[in-house]
This record gives structure tokens, sequence and C-alpha cells, in this order.
């Protein structure tokens, strides 16, 4: 110790237990931490909703069941002119603009663009804003073999349902995605489901129109291969031949699954046109746009904050990926745990009827109560006690320094068989030690100012200590205000979760914790271990894993039964289960 601190290592731990149980009480870093936590899981899965459809209006359009189609016999790239779309695509002669939807994808899309490298053939790739997020590395491939790169909007979403600005940012994070990856804005846009420009209705050149007012150019087809269908590679050739010797655009796919017969009708497609006579360019130059016009570049400041953007999309991709993992290797943890622990229990009812055949022995038992503001259940938790059937019992109630009158209600009581002990706030474990200490009896019986014993509970609860091997007996602790929904909760985790547990530490010698609200000990032993320790804010956890290390069994007596009051708020379950875990690790790092 340094002069300029005197305090002795007890004082310390004592100050440290004092500062700790303050902040439990009162945790607002914690909440903060809590809420931000779940905010943040919450936009995660909504996020996550929305990139797999689950959230948002994306559904396939239903068709124009039979409308006029306003744009019928139009060409197909379209552009707002305040009244409607319009094309000011010149005539493509004997010209093919061969473009693909859906990509990019890190098997098919290379496939494609390598087939179109290999006949020094230009391409327009529209790319699906989520799919480009997931394969950055695809889309740079596709740019630097001289692929075009085009707008196929995030989650491949129709583009004339649902609310506008959801429509709207369909197109605005897919732009800021390929202006992460290229450094270049997409102008070109084809709304997923279109094909051809009779196919548009009234309702679909309104909505598309206001989308892309003067910034985008509406990209449809002339031809659909519809190579989605994988009708076979020589009828995909068929649908995408240019009729009457006049060119145009053709629809092809290189994502959304197998393109294997894409990418060879493409192989039989693009030799047979060009010896026929007919020329490939790119998109852009079907409007005689070059390529600064079609894709124009960014600023310094735009490029990063897409890559800003396109990280933290990337981020969330992760996360929820890692969210998935974690979810499932739960789930398997859950099973392997259910596979474990019913064999488990069975083996441990089969030996606790075993053990009901020994032998009864009747120690002499003294009850400790370490009570500290409990006015509200501590007469009702003693009378319950006063009124047991075992017949050498002692009741000890350690108030610790109570100021709710705690203290007066026990008195007021007046049972014989019950004492009552005064001493100042020290802390449970403080007090339980107290109590063993006042006590001569064979085994101590702990047990929490709150809860309620039947009148068989100590008798049941000290049978299993008729084997001298066994040093502590965890009782069956099930919650009495179940009444509420956090009530219930707790119930179902009680008897499932806790009760089942114990059954299969007994059966391998591993119980960690005689739970506070019910457990019997020898004497001899907590007086070997120097009564209750206070190092850990998990004083039952410390005081289990103490008598384990001297070599000692612990068992479990299902039918000994209390009835003990949870918490009843999610304020009190998180200091209550806050308290647990740091506990438990304090515990454990001790031992």
């Amino acid at each position: 110790m340094s002069a300029q601190d005197p305090s002795s290592p007890a004082e310390t731990r004592t100050r440290l237990a004092r500062a700790l149980r303050v902040r439990i009480r009162n945790p607002p870093a914690h909440w903060r931490l809590l809420t931000l936590c779940l905010v943040m899981v919450g936009v995660l899965i909504a996020f996550q909703g929305f990139c797999t459809h689950t959230i948002g209006d994306t559904g396939e359009p239903t068709g124009n069941g039979g409308a006029a189609a306003p744009l019928a016999g139009s060409r197909p790239l379209l552009v707002d002119s305040g009244e409607g779309l319009r094309s000011p695509q010149p005539p493509p002669e004997k010209r093919i603009a061969l473009t693909f939807d859906d990509g990019p994808d890190p098997t098919w899309t290379p496939k494609v663009a390598r087939v179109l490298r290999g006949h020094g053939v230009p391409g327009t790739f529209f790319m699906v804003g989520s799919q480009a997020a997931h394969h950055p590395d695809v889309v740079r491939e596709v740019e630097r073999s001289g692929g075009e790169i085009a707008d196929h909007t995030f989650t491949h979403a129709s583009l004339s349902t649902g609310a506008r600005w959801q429509r709207r940012a369909q197109l605005t994070f897919t732009e800021a995605i390929l202006l992460g990856i290229t450094g270049h804005y997409p102008r070109f846009v084809r709304p997923p489901y279109s094909a051809t420009s009779d196919a548009v209705t009234p309702v679909d050149e309104r909505e598309l129109s206001a989308l892309a007012g003067g910034r985008y150019v509406i990209a449809l087809a002339d031809y659909d291969s519809k190579d989605w269908q994988r009708p076979g590679v020589a009828r995909i050739v068929r649908n995408a031949l240019p009729r009457n010797g006049r060119g145009g655009v053709v629809m092809f796919h290189d994502g959304g699954g197998n393109r294997a017969q894409t990418v060879a009708a493409l192989a039989v497609l693009i030799p047979r046109l060009q010896a026929q006579g007919y020329r490939f360019v790119a998109l852009r130059d079907m409007l005689g746009l070059s390529p600064a016009e079609a894709e124009p570049a960014a600023t310094g400041s735009q490029h990063a904050r897409a890559q800003a953007f396109l990280g933290a999309v990337r981020l969330a991709f992760w996360m929820t990926g890692a969210l998935t993992w974690i979810i499932g290797a739960v789930g398997v943890l859950v099973l392997l745990r259910v596979a474990l622990v019913l064999p488990t229990a069975w083996v441990q009812v089969r030996r606790s009827r075993r053990r009901h055949t020994l032998a009864a022995s009747h120690p002499s038992v003294t009850v400790v109560v370490p009570a500290y503001n409990e006015a509200v259940g501590i007469a009702r938790a003693v009378r319950s006690l006063a009124a047991s059937t075992y017949r050498d019992l002692d009741v000890v109630v350690v108030d610790d320094g109570s100021t709710d009158g705690t203290a007066e209600i026990v008195e007021d009581l007046a049972l014989d068989s019950v004492r009552l002990i005064r001493r100042p706030n020290g802390g449970k474990a403080a007090a339980l030690t107290t109590g063993v200490r006042e006590s001569t009896a064979d085994v101590i019986v702990m047990v929490d100012g709150d809860t309620v014993f039947a009148p068989e509970t100590v008798g049941r609860l000290v049978r299993p200590l008729a084997d001298p091997g066994v040093a502590a007996v965890a009782g069956n602790t099930k919650v009495g205000n179940r009444r509420g929904l956090i009530g219930r909760w707790q119930h179902i985790e009680y008897v499932i979760g806790f009760n089942l547990d114990r059954r299969m530490y007994e059966v391998f010698e591993s119980t960690p914790t005689v739970p506070g609200a019910i457990g019997a000990f020898r004497r001899d032993v907590l007086v070997e271990l120097g009564g209750v320790s206070s190092d850990t804010l998990a004083e039952d956890t410390d005081l289990t894993l103490s008598i384990g290390r001297l070599g000692h069994h612990v068992a479990y007596a299902e039918d000994a039964l209390a009835w003990t009051e949870a918490p009843s708020t999610l304020s009190g379950l998180w200091r209550q289960r806050y308290r647990w875990s740091f506990g438990t690790m304090q515990a454990v790092w001790k031992h």
C-alpha cells in the first residue's frame, strides 16, 4: 500500500462492491448502449428487408390489362418531354446494341463479357445496385473490358407501382453504388419487368416520365431474347434476330440464374449478324452520345461520398450476413442443448428416485434470510418458513440495514421459531455470513427475503444431504408473480431453462450455482470457506464454485419448491440480469 492509499484490501473490495451496486441500480450508459444497439439492429433488419423485397412496394407490375399502348411503334430509348416520354433515337439502320439485365453475377457476367471481348463487340450492362454492392470487382471488370454500365434499380423493383419516393430511391441508391465503384454517373435506366415499347401502359409512361425527368434515359428494347426462360440456344437466337433487316436494341440477361444458354447463344448470334452486315455498337451510340455524356464523371467530393455510401451498404450487408450466421449458430447450439439436456434430465430423474430410497436423515437446520428493504414480501416469506413441517428448524432473519421497516415487520410477527438480527448495511454476502456465524445447526438453508416455501420444502431440500459426498443442494425455484407478460416469460425460463439445466449439471457434477432463493449447505463446509464471500456480485455462484473446488458434490432437489418474486418491469429485469451476468463473469475469473 502506498502512503496515499491507506485502505486495506477488504475496504477496497467493499468500496468497489458498493460502487457496482450503485451502477447497477442506475445504469444510464448501458441503457443508451442498449438503445443504440437495438436501433442499429432495427435499421439493419429494415435495410435487409428492403433489399430482399420483404419491405416496400416492390412487386411486379400487373400488365396493361388491354389498355392502350401510347408508345407502340416508338423506338426504345426514351426521354422525358415534359408531357410524357418520347424517343429522340434516329433509325438504327443495321446497328445492334446488346444489353444485359440483372447482373452483375460473379459467374455469368465475366463469361458474357469474355464472349463480347472475344468478338470485339461492346455491351451495355444494366446492373442491380444491391448486386453491384456485393460484387464491385465484377463491375470494374466489365468497365475495364469496355462495357457500358447502366442502372437497373437497387433491388429489381418495379418503377411503375408503389410510392414514388421508394422508386426514386431505387434509382439514386443504384446510381450512388455504381458511382462509388466506377466514378461515373449512369444515365441509362431500364425498368425491371419491361421489354418493348408497345408493352408500356399510360400509367407506366406517366410514372417513368416523372422518374426520368431531365436526368435519365429510359432504355427499353426492340427485341427480347427471353433467355430468362431458358428455352434453348436456338430459340434464344431466333428471338434476338432483327426483323426485316432493321437493327435495334436486344435484351439478354447476365444475372438472375443459370445463364449458360445465354453465353452459348451469344457465341452463335454475334458471328451470324456480323456475317449479315450488322454492326454492334454501345447503347449510347444509338443516341449519338459521347461517353462523357452517357456516363458523366463525378467530382472528387462526389466520388468520395459515393464511396462512403458504398462502404456503408457493404458493411450493412456484412453485418446482416454475420447476424444471420450468428442466429443460425445459436439455433444449432439450442438444438444441441436440447439433445444434451433431455437425456441427462431423464438420468437425473432416475437417480433422484433412487436417492429417495436412502435412509432418511433429519439434521438440525437453520434458515438464514438476508433482508434489505423487503417490507413488501418479508412477512409472507417468514410465515411460510415458520409453517414448515420440518421439526428441527430455526429461522434467522438478518436485517441488513433496511430503511423501510423490514425489521419492525418481522418483530411484529412474534413467531417463536424466528430470530431477528440487525446489522449495518454491508451487502447480502455479509448478511449471510452473519447468519451462518449465529447458527450451530448442521445445515444452513439460504432464502431470499421475497421467497415463499411450501411446508414440505425444507425436508425435501435437505434429503440429498444424507449422501456424505453431497455438500450443497439446489432447490426448484419458481416464479410467484407470473400474471404479467414479463413474469410469464420468466416462469417459462425457470421451468424449462433453469430446471432442466440443473438436472444436467447434477449428472455432470458441474453445478455452477445454487440459487440464492433456495439452497442448502453443510455448515462445516461454509465454516471451512470462511462464510459467503463478497468478492463478486454473484455470491451464490462464487460460493458454489468454491464448494466444487473443495471436491464436494452439489445435488438438485426438484421437489423442493420455492416461489420467488421475479422482476416485473424491464428496468428491474435489466438490473437483475446485469448483476447476474457481471457477477458470474467475476466468479469465473476468480476461480
